[in-house]
């Protein structure tokens, strides 16, 4: 369906997913786009993982349901039974593990295998880009020919400094509009009013309201 916004109150669903090998920075990834704040400690995902984000791009309300999907090997088929009904998948390496960079066609191969890539959004990640040059295990060479070969533009990003967080969703999200992908949200779930986060360039916002199932609104 096409994203136009048809009145003030429609607000647009988005499913995303984060895929990626284990221990790459997803659920950081993820708690620092949505709660604006980065966590050392923080757990691996075990499992499907599900938090939502409201925004608002270009004057359209949206609304984020951002799946974190776990990277081990024994959970890929619960992750792969979530590619059907995605508009947009973030999918991520960590640049000081060149394995986790290798296995982002594999990744790629196994979404393939589940849907029509060209379909969806799609927006890759190295995350971790504010390590030392010394632990940077990705070259410029390696990422040149990833880039060539599939047509995108890899994306160097830091859940640590939130470094291009915000703009790896807005890339995503301008990938998912262009489509005409998502859904209107059920009108008996319209009745948003306060505490929005605008999605700019450059813009760095911190909400703790907005994910973990709790209603993060409009203003």
């Amino acid at each position: 369906m096409s994203t136009e916004i048809q009145n003030k109150d429609e607000i647009i669903c988005f499913k995303i997913l984060l895929l990626g090998d284990s221990s790459v920075g997803k659920s950081a990834f993820i708690m620092r786009f949505c709660e604006g704040r980065f966590d050392d400690a923080c757990l691996t995902t075990v499992g499907i993982d599900q938090k939502i984000k409201f925004v608002k791009k270009d004057e359209k309300k949206l609304q984020l349901l951002i799946w974190d999907t776990a990277g081990q090997e024994r959970f890929r088929s619960i992750a792969k039974n979530c590619y059907k009904g995605a508009d947009g998948i973030i999918l991520m390496y960590d640049i000081s593990n060149l394995n986790t960079f290798n296995h982002i066609k594999l990744w790629i191969s196994n979404i393939k295998d589940a849907i029509d890539i060209n379909k969806i959004g799609l927006v890759v990640v190295g995350n971790k880009c504010d390590l030392p040059d010394d632990e940077k295990k990705v070259d410029e060479k390696s990422k040149k020919e990833f880039e060539e070969e599939n047509d995108m533009k890899i994306i160097d990003a830091s859940a640590k400094t939130d470094f291009n967080v915000n703009e790896s969703f807005i890339a995503l999200i301008d990938k998912m509009i262009k489509l005409g992908l998502g859904r209107k949200k059920d009108d008996d779930e319209n009745d948003e009013s306060n505490n929005s986060q605008r999605l700019k360039k450059g813009e760095v916002k911190k909400k703790k309201d907005c994910c973990m199932g709790k209603r993060s609104n409009f203003i």
